[in-house]
């Protein structure tokens, strides 16, 4: 009798304002990175830019993830 309504969770968490693609993620991670004024070496063809930039987008992809496929799904 009582169905459980379908909701897209990843439109849910896009809608809260986190990023859900890699692109989105990057543009993020660069506007903080201009911001603060940390990093100065920020070429696409820096080697170093690169691998900060997939330490950084990794992780958030997969706590996206866990987010959407767990702990959302389990509320």
């Amino acid at each position: 009798m009582t169905e459980k309504p379908q909701v897209d969770f990843e439109e849910v968490v896009k809608a809260s304002g986190m990023p859900v693609t890699e692109e989105e993620i990057r543009d993020r991670f660069n506007a903080i990175a201009t911001e603060e004024g940390i990093i100065t070496n920020t070429s696409r063809m820096s080697p170093f830019w690169r691998l900060v930039t997939a330490i950084v987008t990794a992780p958030v992809m997969w706590l996206k993830e866990v987010l959407i496929s767990t702990v959302l799904a389990n509320m």
